[in-house]
């Protein structure tokens, strides 16, 4: 398997994504309080457990994307997610008999979490 994250840059775009998930979770996590959403009331709704709720709660939790999307749901919002290019690719080119290779960074879009005007939590 090739490692993709071979530079330091690399590393902390993946820290990035990580914090950025947590912020999310804990906006979710947040919207139901507010809404008077309880664990258990989660955990009926998606015939899951209490610790699975707790999983997706905790900050030391490692829950699946699947499950974070579930939550949403149960909490009334949705996850909206996009795909683009933000890990620089390698291009290569033969020259002379030999490879080079070029790293062409695509830039990252810039994302916050917020709660939009209605009820849907969203990505902009």
């Amino acid at each position: 398997m090739t490692n993709h994250l071979t530079t330091d840059g690399e590393y902390a775009l993946a820290g990035e994504l990580a914090q950025e998930f947590m912020e999310m979770v804990t906006a979710l996590k947040s919207r139901a309080r507010k809404l008077g959403i309880s664990p258990q009331q989660v955990a009926d709704h998606l015939d899951w457990s209490l610790e699975d709720v707790q999983e997706v709660e905790s900050p030391f939790g490692d829950p699946s994307l699947s499950m974070v999307q579930d939550y949403a749901r149960a909490t009334g919002a949705i996850i909206s997610i996009e795909i683009s290019n933000y890990m620089p690719r390698s291009e290569a080119t033969v020259s002379a008999g030999s490879v080079h290779r070029s790293m062409v960074d695509d830039r990252r879009p810039q994302v916050k979490w917020e709660e939009s005007a209605g009820t849907p939590l969203v990505l902009r």
